[in-house]
């Protein structure tokens, strides 16, 4: 036999051993997230920002942990409903509830004389894993459902010296400094509405992300997603985009990376006032969880 037909062989061997080493890796698995199409499989669980619980190979039960926190309790269900070759496809749905009462915070309770919320929202997620170390995950959501918030006198002072802290809120007598009242409005619209995405309520999404495993234990996602938003009169859309890595140490996850967001606001806030700004703001995607 040659040597030139051994090193060919050989060749052949390592890199069929490489290959069977980085699938039966445990880092190789299916990503589990709200924005894929994979599921835990049966009697696994993800414990972190969401609480996931596999009741069979396809199909999820959970919740998410820090909306429950807020006091908007809520479940979700996913199904991995398709799959062949590269491609599968999940539909999903989350119903979330608020108001007043379960709000935890005593703050939003004196704010505000009526809060509810009563949400559905189906999602579809389609992943196409192109090679082996790359995935593209799209992912679509809708919001079915009515978000109800009136103020309360106390409520309706706090937006008002938020916007005005210069001015009186008694005789409604506004000091305007320009620009910095206006990123002041646009500052208190985005954690209006931020808060309702918290609580999972926030309205039509649609998100495309690359996942990238670098190594056995580090992969890159880019993301980029756009959202309606609408709370009462005011309402919002947005383009975010971000770049992540994620690192994996045996069950443990880690997510972190950074990004912008542009958001727009129009129609009228909480108390009344015309609101139409736009504007950039830097964001950041965060995951911590254990698979187990």
């Amino acid at each position: 036999m040659s040597i030139r037909l051994l090193k060919s062989r050989l060749c052949l061997l390592l890199l069929l051993a490489g290959n069977q080493a980085y699938g039966d890796h445990p880092t190789s698995t299916a990503y589990i997230q709200e924005f894929t199409a994979a599921t835990l499989g049966k009697g696994r669980a993800k414990l972190g920002l969401t609480l996931d619980y596999g009741l069979s190979n396809n199909f999820d039960i959970g919740t998410d942990t820090l909306a429950s926190v807020a006091g908007a309790p809520n479940i979700k269900v996913k199904y991995l409903a398709w799959e062949h070759d590269i491609h599968k496809v999940a539909v999903a749905a989350s119903m979330s509830y608020f108001n007043r009462n379960t709000a935890l915070w005593g703050s939003v309770k004196n704010r505000f004389t009526e809060l509810d919320a009563q949400v559905l929202r189906p999602q579809v997620s389609w992943s196409q894993k192109l090679s082996p170390r790359l995935t593209l995950h799209s992912y679509w959501s809708i919001s079915l459902g009515t978000v109800n918030a009136v103020l309360s006198e106390e409520g309706k002072e706090y937006f008002w010296n938020s916007k005005y802290p210069q001015g009186d809120y008694q005789s409604r007598t506004k000091v305007v400094e320009g620009s910095a009242n206006a990123e002041a409005d646009l500052d208190l619209a985005h954690r209006t509405i931020q808060a309702q995405t918290l609580m999972g309520i926030s309205r039509d999404q649609f998100q495309i992300s690359g996942e990238f495993q670098r190594d056995h234990n580090k992969k890159i996602l880019l993301t980029s997603r756009i959202s309606n938003l609408e709370l009462e009169n005011l309402k919002g859309q947005e383009f975010k985009v971000t770049a992540s890595q994620e690192w994996r140490h045996g069950h443990f996850n880690f997510r972190m990376g950074l990004g912008m967001l542009y958001r727009t606001f129009s129609g009228q806030d909480l108390d009344g006032e015309e609101l139409d700004e736009a504007g950039f703001l830097p964001t950041a995607d965060f995951d911590i969880y254990w698979l187990i």
